[in-house]
Protein backbone atom coordinates (compact mmCIF):
# COMPACT_ATOMS: atom_id res chain seq x y z
CA UNK A 1 0.00 0.00 0.00
CA UNK A 2 1.23 3.50 -0.81
CA UNK A 3 -0.35 6.91 -0.31
CA UNK A 4 0.07 10.31 1.25
CA UNK A 5 -1.25 11.59 4.56
CA UNK A 6 -5.04 11.88 4.46
CA UNK A 7 -5.45 9.43 1.56
CA UNK A 8 -7.80 6.47 1.71
CA UNK A 9 -6.46 3.01 0.88
CA UNK A 10 -8.83 0.21 -0.14
CA UNK A 11 -7.90 -3.28 1.03
CA UNK A 12 -9.37 -6.61 -0.09
CA UNK A 13 -10.01 -9.19 2.61
CA UNK A 14 -11.27 -12.76 3.08
CA UNK A 15 -11.93 -14.86 6.17
CA UNK A 16 -13.41 -12.09 8.32
CA UNK A 17 -15.67 -12.99 11.25
CA UNK A 18 -19.13 -11.48 11.10
CA UNK A 19 -21.55 -10.85 13.92
CA UNK A 20 -22.94 -8.26 16.29
CA UNK A 21 -19.65 -7.40 17.99
CA UNK A 22 -17.29 -8.31 15.16
CA UNK A 23 -15.07 -5.70 13.52
CA UNK A 24 -12.18 -5.35 11.10
CA UNK A 25 -9.50 -3.39 12.96
CA UNK A 26 -6.16 -1.83 12.01
CA UNK A 27 -2.92 -0.93 13.79
CA UNK A 28 -0.36 1.37 12.11
CA UNK A 29 3.14 0.97 13.53
CA UNK A 30 6.73 1.91 12.81
CA UNK A 31 9.91 0.41 14.26
CA UNK A 32 9.20 2.13 17.58
CA UNK A 33 5.74 0.60 17.97
CA UNK A 34 2.09 1.32 17.32
CA UNK A 35 1.12 4.81 16.21
CA UNK A 36 -2.59 4.40 15.50
CA UNK A 37 -5.28 1.84 16.30
CA UNK A 38 -8.88 1.76 15.24
CA UNK A 39 -11.91 -0.39 14.48
CA UNK A 40 -12.62 0.28 10.83
CA UNK A 41 -15.87 -1.44 9.96
CA UNK A 42 -18.25 -4.25 10.91
CA UNK A 43 -18.17 -6.74 8.04
CA UNK A 44 -21.44 -8.18 6.78
CA UNK A 45 -19.74 -10.96 4.84
CA UNK A 46 -16.62 -13.06 5.09
CA UNK A 47 -15.02 -11.40 2.03
CA UNK A 48 -15.07 -7.84 0.73
CA UNK A 49 -13.22 -4.54 0.77
CA UNK A 50 -12.45 -2.07 3.51
CA UNK A 51 -11.29 1.55 3.25
CA UNK A 52 -8.46 2.64 5.55
CA UNK A 53 -7.74 6.35 5.84
CA UNK A 54 -4.09 7.31 6.44
CA UNK A 55 -4.05 9.75 9.35
CA UNK A 56 -3.59 13.32 8.13
CA UNK A 57 -0.66 13.97 10.46
CA UNK A 58 1.22 10.72 9.78
CA UNK A 59 4.78 11.59 8.82
CA UNK A 60 6.33 10.46 5.57
CA UNK A 61 8.06 7.09 5.87
CA UNK A 62 7.62 3.29 5.96
CA UNK A 63 5.12 1.58 8.27
CA UNK A 64 3.41 -1.76 8.86
CA UNK A 65 -0.35 -1.88 8.52
CA UNK A 66 -1.67 -4.80 10.64
CA UNK A 67 -5.24 -5.86 9.77
CA UNK A 68 -7.26 -8.30 11.87
CA UNK A 69 -10.72 -9.42 12.96
CA UNK A 70 -11.61 -8.14 16.43
CA UNK A 71 -14.48 -9.09 18.71
CA UNK A 72 -15.25 -6.00 20.75
CA UNK A 73 -17.52 -6.64 23.74
CA UNK A 74 -17.80 -3.10 25.10
CA UNK A 75 -16.04 -3.63 28.42
CA UNK A 76 -15.70 0.09 29.05
CA UNK A 77 -19.50 0.27 29.33
CA UNK A 78 -20.25 -3.03 31.04
CA UNK A 79 -17.86 -4.49 33.60
CA UNK A 80 -19.33 -7.94 33.00
CA UNK A 81 -18.01 -7.90 29.46
CA UNK A 82 -14.33 -7.20 29.81
CA UNK A 83 -12.90 -9.75 27.38
CA UNK A 84 -12.22 -8.91 23.69
CA UNK A 85 -10.81 -11.30 21.08
CA UNK A 86 -8.61 -10.77 17.99
CA UNK A 87 -7.50 -12.89 15.04
CA UNK A 88 -3.93 -13.25 13.90
CA UNK A 89 -2.61 -10.14 12.14
CA UNK A 90 -2.23 -9.86 8.39
CA UNK A 91 0.53 -7.32 7.78
CA UNK A 92 0.70 -4.95 4.80
CA UNK A 93 3.73 -2.75 4.08
CA UNK A 94 2.58 0.87 4.04
CA UNK A 95 4.56 3.71 2.47
CA UNK A 96 3.50 7.25 3.26
CA UNK A 97 4.79 9.58 0.57
CA UNK A 98 3.96 13.26 0.87
CA UNK A 99 6.58 14.64 -1.54
CA UNK A 100 6.30 14.96 -5.31
CA UNK A 101 9.10 13.90 -7.68
CA UNK A 102 11.94 16.24 -8.58
CA UNK A 103 12.47 16.79 -12.32
CA UNK A 104 15.74 17.71 -14.03
CA UNK A 105 16.03 18.99 -17.60
CA UNK A 106 18.11 17.15 -20.18
CA UNK A 107 19.09 17.66 -23.82
CA UNK A 108 16.77 19.14 -26.44
CA UNK A 109 17.04 18.40 -30.16
CA UNK A 110 14.94 20.14 -32.82
CA UNK A 111 15.22 18.11 -36.01
CA UNK A 112 12.61 19.91 -38.14
CA UNK A 113 9.83 22.46 -37.88
CA UNK A 114 7.48 19.72 -36.66
CA UNK A 115 9.76 17.31 -34.77
CA UNK A 116 11.85 17.54 -31.61
CA UNK A 117 13.00 15.35 -28.74
CA UNK A 118 13.16 16.50 -25.12
CA UNK A 119 14.95 14.60 -22.36
CA UNK A 120 14.38 14.89 -18.61
CA UNK A 121 14.95 12.83 -15.46
CA UNK A 122 12.50 12.17 -12.62
CA UNK A 123 13.63 11.28 -9.11
CA UNK A 124 10.66 8.91 -8.79
CA UNK A 125 8.74 6.58 -11.03
CA UNK A 126 5.22 7.63 -11.87
CA UNK A 127 3.12 9.01 -14.69
CA UNK A 128 4.25 11.83 -16.97
CA UNK A 129 2.08 14.65 -18.35
CA UNK A 130 3.14 17.62 -20.47
CA UNK A 131 1.89 20.58 -22.49
CA UNK A 132 3.59 22.61 -25.25
CA UNK A 133 3.03 26.35 -25.64
CA UNK A 134 4.55 29.16 -27.70
CA UNK A 135 7.85 30.49 -26.42
CA UNK A 136 7.27 32.99 -23.63
CA UNK A 137 3.58 32.15 -23.18
CA UNK A 138 2.07 31.73 -19.71
CA UNK A 139 2.53 28.39 -18.01
CA UNK A 140 -0.41 26.08 -18.84
CA UNK A 141 -2.57 24.11 -16.41
CA UNK A 142 -1.70 20.44 -16.87
CA UNK A 143 -4.48 17.88 -16.24
CA UNK A 144 -3.06 14.88 -14.38
CA UNK A 145 -6.35 12.96 -14.14
CA UNK A 146 -5.85 11.10 -17.40
CA UNK A 147 -3.78 8.07 -18.33
CA UNK A 148 -0.54 9.94 -19.05
CA UNK A 149 2.68 8.12 -19.92
CA UNK A 150 4.58 5.74 -17.66
CA UNK A 151 7.78 7.30 -16.33
CA UNK A 152 10.70 5.50 -14.68
CA UNK A 153 13.13 7.01 -12.20
CA UNK A 154 15.68 7.52 -14.97
CA UNK A 155 16.22 9.74 -17.99
CA UNK A 156 13.10 9.88 -20.14
CA UNK A 157 12.59 11.03 -23.73
CA UNK A 158 9.53 12.85 -25.03
CA UNK A 159 9.22 12.73 -28.82
CA UNK A 160 7.22 15.57 -30.35
CA UNK A 161 6.00 15.17 -33.93
CA UNK A 162 3.38 17.86 -34.54
CA UNK A 163 5.05 21.14 -33.60
CA UNK A 164 4.54 24.32 -35.58
CA UNK A 165 7.34 26.61 -36.74
CA UNK A 166 9.04 28.81 -34.16
CA UNK A 167 10.44 28.39 -30.65
CA UNK A 168 8.31 26.58 -28.05
CA UNK A 169 8.21 25.90 -24.31
CA UNK A 170 7.29 22.49 -22.91
CA UNK A 171 6.00 22.10 -19.34
CA UNK A 172 6.36 18.64 -17.77
CA UNK A 173 4.96 17.19 -14.53
CA UNK A 174 5.20 13.68 -13.04
CA UNK A 175 2.67 12.18 -10.63
CA UNK A 176 4.10 9.47 -8.38
CA UNK A 177 2.34 6.34 -7.11
CA UNK A 178 1.11 8.20 -4.02
CA UNK A 179 -0.52 10.86 -6.20
CA UNK A 180 2.00 13.59 -5.46
CA UNK A 181 2.57 15.84 -8.48
CA UNK A 182 5.93 17.44 -9.15
CA UNK A 183 6.46 21.10 -9.79
CA UNK A 184 6.22 21.86 -13.49
CA UNK A 185 9.54 21.66 -15.32
CA UNK A 186 9.89 24.19 -18.14
CA UNK A 187 12.22 23.34 -21.02
CA UNK A 188 12.78 25.66 -23.96
CA UNK A 189 12.63 24.17 -27.46
CA UNK A 190 14.51 26.36 -29.95
CA UNK A 191 13.16 27.24 -33.37
CA UNK A 192 14.28 24.92 -36.12
CA UNK A 193 17.22 26.28 -38.08
CA UNK A 194 17.69 24.56 -41.41
CA UNK A 195 21.25 23.23 -41.78
CA UNK A 196 23.55 25.24 -44.01
CA UNK A 197 26.11 23.35 -46.07
CA UNK A 198 28.69 25.69 -47.57
CA UNK A 199 32.45 25.95 -48.02
CA UNK A 200 34.86 28.66 -49.07
CA UNK A 201 38.49 28.77 -50.15
CA UNK A 202 41.14 31.40 -49.46
CA UNK A 203 41.66 31.87 -53.21
CA UNK A 204 39.90 30.95 -56.43
CA UNK A 205 42.85 31.41 -58.80
CA UNK A 206 46.32 29.90 -58.80
CA UNK A 207 48.93 31.32 -61.18
CA UNK A 208 52.03 29.19 -61.69
CA UNK A 209 53.46 31.36 -64.46
CA UNK A 210 55.40 30.00 -67.43
CA UNK A 211 58.24 27.53 -67.89
CA UNK A 212 59.95 26.02 -70.86
CA UNK A 213 59.55 22.35 -71.72
CA UNK A 214 61.96 20.06 -69.95
CA UNK A 215 62.50 22.23 -66.88
CA UNK A 216 61.48 21.93 -63.25
CA UNK A 217 57.87 22.88 -62.48
CA UNK A 218 57.08 25.60 -59.92
CA UNK A 219 56.66 24.84 -56.22
CA UNK A 220 53.29 23.63 -54.95
CA UNK A 221 50.79 26.16 -53.65
CA UNK A 222 48.57 25.55 -50.61
CA UNK A 223 44.81 26.05 -50.59
CA UNK A 224 42.82 26.49 -47.36
CA UNK A 225 39.16 25.42 -47.35
CA UNK A 226 36.74 26.53 -44.59
CA UNK A 227 33.38 25.07 -43.58
CA UNK A 228 31.24 28.22 -43.49
CA UNK A 229 27.98 26.36 -42.73
CA UNK A 230 26.46 25.36 -39.41
CA UNK A 231 26.71 21.58 -39.84
CA UNK A 232 29.64 19.18 -40.04
CA UNK A 233 30.61 18.33 -43.61
CA UNK A 234 32.82 15.75 -45.27
CA UNK A 235 35.10 16.92 -48.08
CA UNK A 236 35.77 14.87 -51.17
CA UNK A 237 39.39 14.71 -52.31
CA UNK A 238 39.70 17.04 -55.35
CA UNK A 239 41.35 15.76 -58.52
CA UNK A 240 42.81 17.29 -61.68
CA UNK A 241 44.20 16.04 -64.97
CA UNK A 242 47.31 18.20 -65.29
CA UNK A 243 47.96 19.03 -61.63
CA UNK A 244 49.08 16.94 -58.68
CA UNK A 245 46.66 17.45 -55.78
CA UNK A 246 47.97 16.78 -52.27
CA UNK A 247 45.86 14.87 -49.75
CA UNK A 248 43.41 16.85 -47.66
CA UNK A 249 44.80 17.63 -44.22
CA UNK A 250 41.36 16.84 -42.79
CA UNK A 251 38.24 15.44 -44.44
CA UNK A 252 35.58 15.94 -41.74
CA UNK A 253 35.10 19.60 -40.85
CA UNK A 254 32.90 20.93 -38.07
CA UNK A 255 31.39 24.38 -38.52
CA UNK A 256 34.21 26.92 -38.86
CA UNK A 257 36.99 24.34 -39.21
CA UNK A 258 39.53 24.39 -42.03
CA UNK A 259 41.44 21.92 -44.18
CA UNK A 260 44.33 22.38 -46.59
CA UNK A 261 45.68 20.70 -49.70
CA UNK A 262 48.40 21.52 -52.21
CA UNK A 263 48.29 22.02 -55.97
CA UNK A 264 51.29 21.65 -58.28
CA UNK A 265 51.56 21.32 -62.07
CA UNK A 266 52.56 17.85 -63.16
CA UNK A 267 56.05 17.46 -64.56
CA UNK A 268 56.71 16.57 -68.18
CA UNK A 269 53.74 18.47 -69.63
CA UNK A 270 53.89 19.32 -73.30
CA UNK A 271 53.91 22.91 -74.48
CA UNK A 272 50.55 24.58 -73.99
CA UNK A 273 48.34 26.45 -71.54
CA UNK A 274 46.83 24.44 -68.71
CA UNK A 275 43.89 26.40 -67.35
CA UNK A 276 42.05 23.76 -65.30
CA UNK A 277 39.16 23.91 -62.89
CA UNK A 278 39.74 22.14 -59.57
CA UNK A 279 36.47 21.47 -57.75
CA UNK A 280 36.19 21.09 -53.99
CA UNK A 281 32.99 19.42 -52.76
CA UNK A 282 31.55 18.57 -49.37
CA UNK A 283 28.50 16.72 -48.10
CA UNK A 284 26.53 16.33 -44.88
CA UNK A 285 23.71 13.85 -44.44
CA UNK A 286 23.68 13.18 -48.17
CA UNK A 287 23.21 16.87 -49.06
CA UNK A 288 25.82 18.41 -51.35
CA UNK A 289 27.47 21.63 -50.31
CA UNK A 290 28.03 24.61 -52.52
CA UNK A 291 30.96 23.66 -54.72
CA UNK A 292 34.09 25.80 -54.78
CA UNK A 293 35.95 26.12 -58.08
CA UNK A 294 39.65 26.95 -58.06
CA UNK A 295 41.24 27.75 -61.41
CA UNK A 296 44.88 26.74 -61.85
CA UNK A 297 46.83 28.47 -64.64
CA UNK A 298 50.11 27.16 -65.96
CA UNK A 299 51.90 27.65 -69.27
CA UNK A 300 54.60 25.48 -70.80
CA UNK A 301 56.50 27.11 -73.64
CA UNK A 302 58.46 25.31 -76.30
CA UNK A 303 62.09 25.21 -75.32
CA UNK A 304 64.17 27.90 -76.94
CA UNK A 305 67.85 27.11 -77.27
CA UNK A 306 70.16 29.23 -75.16
CA UNK A 307 72.12 30.84 -78.00
CA UNK A 308 73.08 34.30 -76.84
CA UNK A 309 76.27 35.24 -78.70
CA UNK A 310 77.48 37.50 -75.88
CA UNK A 311 77.22 34.89 -73.10
CA UNK A 312 79.91 32.19 -73.19
CA UNK A 313 78.28 28.80 -72.53
CA UNK A 314 80.75 27.56 -69.96
CA UNK A 315 79.16 25.15 -67.44
CA UNK A 316 79.95 26.30 -63.91
CA UNK A 317 80.59 29.89 -64.94
CA UNK A 318 78.58 32.18 -62.65
CA UNK A 319 77.44 34.45 -65.47
CA UNK A 320 76.33 31.59 -67.73
CA UNK A 321 74.53 29.61 -64.99
CA UNK A 322 72.68 32.67 -63.63
CA UNK A 323 71.59 33.99 -67.01
CA UNK A 324 70.52 30.55 -68.18
CA UNK A 325 68.47 30.10 -64.98
CA UNK A 326 66.41 33.29 -65.47
CA UNK A 327 66.13 32.70 -69.23
CA UNK A 328 64.88 29.12 -68.87
CA UNK A 329 62.16 30.29 -66.45
CA UNK A 330 61.00 33.15 -68.63
CA UNK A 331 62.08 35.80 -66.13
CA UNK A 332 64.48 37.55 -68.49
CA UNK A 333 65.06 37.31 -72.22
CA UNK A 334 67.19 38.89 -74.89
CA UNK A 335 67.26 42.58 -75.69
CA UNK A 336 64.97 43.81 -78.42
CA UNK A 337 64.42 40.34 -79.87
CA UNK A 338 68.09 40.02 -80.81
CA UNK A 339 70.43 37.11 -80.13
CA UNK A 340 72.16 39.12 -77.47
CA UNK A 341 71.51 39.18 -73.75
CA UNK A 342 73.75 42.21 -73.21
CA UNK A 343 74.89 41.18 -69.71
CA UNK A 344 76.77 44.45 -69.18
CA UNK A 345 73.95 46.69 -70.38
CA UNK A 346 72.28 48.91 -67.72
CA UNK A 347 68.89 47.75 -66.44
CA UNK A 348 66.02 50.24 -66.74
CA UNK A 349 63.15 50.75 -64.31
CA UNK A 350 60.74 49.30 -66.88
CA UNK A 351 62.92 46.19 -67.29
CA UNK A 352 63.13 45.50 -63.58
CA UNK A 353 59.36 45.93 -63.06
CA UNK A 354 58.91 43.36 -65.85
CA UNK A 355 61.31 40.94 -64.11
CA UNK A 356 59.26 41.11 -60.90
CA UNK A 357 56.01 40.78 -62.85
CA UNK A 358 57.23 37.58 -64.53
CA UNK A 359 58.44 36.19 -61.19
CA UNK A 360 54.89 36.69 -59.86
CA UNK A 361 53.43 34.66 -62.74
CA UNK A 362 52.26 37.61 -64.85
CA UNK A 363 48.90 38.07 -63.12
CA UNK A 364 46.14 39.63 -65.18
CA UNK A 365 46.18 43.42 -64.87
CA UNK A 366 43.83 45.91 -66.47
CA UNK A 367 45.18 49.18 -67.85
CA UNK A 368 44.73 52.39 -65.88
CA UNK A 369 46.34 55.76 -66.53
CA UNK A 370 48.69 56.06 -63.58
CA UNK A 371 51.90 57.40 -65.12
CA UNK A 372 52.27 59.91 -67.92
CA UNK A 373 54.92 57.83 -69.74
CA UNK A 374 53.22 54.39 -69.39
CA UNK A 375 50.91 53.93 -72.34
CA UNK A 376 48.58 51.02 -72.94
CA UNK A 377 49.76 48.01 -74.91
CA UNK A 378 53.50 48.38 -74.37
CA UNK A 379 55.71 45.48 -73.34
CA UNK A 380 56.17 47.00 -69.91
CA UNK A 381 52.62 48.40 -69.34
CA UNK A 382 51.05 45.50 -67.42
CA UNK A 383 54.22 44.95 -65.36
CA UNK A 384 54.49 48.55 -64.16
CA UNK A 385 50.77 48.87 -63.44
CA UNK A 386 50.75 45.58 -61.53
CA UNK A 387 53.82 46.55 -59.49
CA UNK A 388 52.28 49.94 -58.75
CA UNK A 389 48.98 48.35 -57.60
CA UNK A 390 50.96 46.17 -55.17
CA UNK A 391 52.88 49.16 -53.79
CA UNK A 392 56.18 47.78 -55.14
CA UNK A 393 57.01 50.76 -57.38
CA UNK A 394 56.27 54.46 -57.33
CA UNK A 395 56.63 57.19 -59.89
CA UNK A 396 58.31 60.56 -59.80
CA UNK A 397 56.83 63.82 -58.55
CA UNK A 398 56.14 64.95 -62.13
CA UNK A 399 53.70 62.04 -62.61
CA UNK A 400 56.02 59.87 -64.74
CA UNK A 401 57.42 56.45 -63.98
CA UNK A 402 60.75 56.83 -65.72
CA UNK A 403 60.52 53.81 -67.98
CA UNK A 404 63.94 54.37 -69.58
CA UNK A 405 65.76 55.56 -66.47
CA UNK A 406 68.52 53.26 -65.36
CA UNK A 407 67.62 51.64 -62.06
CA UNK A 408 69.93 52.12 -59.09
CA UNK A 409 71.09 49.50 -56.65
CA UNK A 410 69.10 51.09 -53.82
CA UNK A 411 65.95 51.10 -55.98
CA UNK A 412 66.48 47.40 -56.74
CA UNK A 413 66.88 46.65 -53.02
CA UNK A 414 63.73 48.61 -52.15
CA UNK A 415 61.65 47.00 -54.92
CA UNK A 416 62.81 43.50 -53.97
CA UNK A 417 61.90 44.18 -50.35
CA UNK A 418 58.41 45.41 -51.29
CA UNK A 419 57.98 42.52 -53.73
CA UNK A 420 58.75 39.99 -50.98
CA UNK A 421 56.40 41.78 -48.60
CA UNK A 422 53.57 41.66 -51.17
CA UNK A 423 54.13 37.92 -51.67
CA UNK A 424 53.98 37.18 -47.93
CA UNK A 425 57.67 36.40 -47.52
CA UNK A 426 59.48 36.98 -44.22
CA UNK A 427 61.14 40.38 -44.76
CA UNK A 428 61.97 40.99 -41.10
CA UNK A 429 65.67 40.58 -41.76
CA UNK A 430 66.00 37.94 -39.02
CA UNK A 431 68.72 35.38 -39.68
Amino acid sequence: AIGKSGDTITLNYTGATTGTNEYISVIIADNEGAKYYGRITQPTSESGTVDVKIPANLAEGSYTLSVFSEQYNGGENDDTKLTDYASAFKTVALTVDNTGPTLTAGAVSRTSHTEATVKFTSSEAGTCYYAVVESGAAAPTIDTSGAGTACAAAEQTISLTSLTAGAKDIYIVVKDAAGNVSSALKIEIPAYVAPVYSISADTTTLNFGSVQTGYTTPAAQTITVTNTGNQQITLTQPTASHYTIGALSKADLAAGETATFTVQPKSGLAAGTYNERITVKGASGGNSTNEISIWANFTVQSHKPFNFTDVPQIPGNWKYESIKYVYDRGIMGGVGGSSQFQPDHPLTRAMFATVLYRMAGEPETGYSSRFSDVKAGQWYSSAILWASSKGIVQGYSDGSYGINHNITREQIAKMLYLYGESRGYDVSGAS
